[in-house]
């Protein structure tokens, strides 16, 4: 288990100064917006509401009360993140859910600007139900939140474990056993190969999507081949992040080289992007479960399932990582030991 004391080298005992106070502020500011709006809609008003929705009035209501209350410990989270004494909250109690929610925010950072800009020049899509300044309100008020919360993340992560990580990976070397090593490296393998899949079956699917719309013309067009997009772009950003990590933890034979310092954006990369695509997939079968999804457009259960998984096992790298920068030798001593 990770430590729970801080140290002085983790900084943990200082003064955490302005930073975090600004990213709250903006994260508060990009949660107003739409959560005015939702407690306005609990109590009975029609702001932005053009026809009701087939999914129901109670259905409707709840899922902005609960929206409304994550919103509120949102805020709380990053609030909490930010002070002195966050360092001595259990570890899980801040990665897990911290992590959860900027996966399911990350997304937004890009389809947030792109919808808000195709609203402004008159080329904004609605189901009907909602008015069309609703969406770029709803997303823009994502996006917001997301930079708060991943920025926030990242701070705090190198804050608590940052030193202890870059001094074990500077003066530690762990040698790995030759068949721990063939089993690390290919279910790495696996995994890089089901996120280059993934990568490239979102991409082929929204551009043959936004070619079918193009050539059909319709004005009610669809968005998936936005998200489509975006888990494509995160996709080859886990790559990118978990391919970098790899470089400096098989560094020859040992886990690092003597001397070598870890870098932190690896880890800071693998960990967002799998939290975007679990977020993103996570958020896809919830839609389908209550009957909300849009399965006419070439996806499929299994593919949002692999893509959750993929997003899972990047998370739960990119927190070994950072699990033995605090224990060395002892998370991978113990993986291998269970690997016999």
């Amino acid at each position: 288990m990770m430590k729970q004391q801080a140290s002085p080298r983790s900084g943990g005992s200082r003064d955490p100064g302005i930073f975090p106070r600004i990213l709250v502020a903006l994260t508060a500011l990009g949660v107003m917006p739409y959560f005015l709006l939702k407690v306005a809609w609990i109590f009975g008003a029609q702001w932005g509401i053009e026809h009701t929705s087939e999914l129901g009035a109670a259905v409707v209501l709840t899922g902005n009360i609960i929206t409304a209350v994550l919103d509120v410990l949102l805020v709380a989270m990053m609030w909490a993140l930010g002070r002195r004494a966050a360092v001595n909250i259990p570890w899980w109690l801040i990665l897990i859910p911290s992590w959860f929610a900027a996966g399911l925010l990350l997304p937004f950072i890009f389809t947030g600007p792109v919808i808000a800009a195709m609203v402004l020049n008159g080329n904004g899509t609605t189901d009907g139900t909602l008015s069309l300044w609703v969406g770029p309100l709803v997303y823009l008020s994502f996006a917001t939140q997301a930079v708060g919360v991943v920025l926030m993340l990242g701070w705090y992560l190198r804050r608590r474990w940052g030193r202890s990580l870059e001094a074990h990976g500077a003066h530690e070397q762990l040698p790995l056993q030759h068949g721990f090593t063939a089993l690390l490296l290919g279910i790495l393998g696996i995994l890089v190969a089901s996120l280059l899949y993934s990568s490239i079956r979102c991409f082929a699917r929204a551009t043959t999507l936004m070619q079918d719309q193009a050539a059909s013309g319709d004005p009610q067009r669809s968005l998936a081949w936005l998200t489509d997009y975006s888990n494509s772009a995160f996709a080859i950003t886990a790559v990118i992040g978990l391919l970098a990590l790899l470089r400096q933890l098989l560094r020859g034979r040992g886990f690092t080289q003597v001397g070598a310092r870890l870098k932190w954006w690896p880890i800071l990369l693998l960990a967002a992007s799998g939290a975007a695509l679990a977020g993103s997939a996570l958020y896809a079968v919830v839609l389908f479960g209550i009957g909300a999804g849009t399965s006419g457009q070439g996806q499929e259960l299994w593919e949002l399932l692999l893509l959750f998984s993929s997003g899972i096992l990047c998370g739960v790298g990119a927190l070994l990582v950072i699990a033995n920068g605090q224990h060395p030798r002892a998370v991978f001593t113990s993986l291998q030991a269970s690997s016999r």
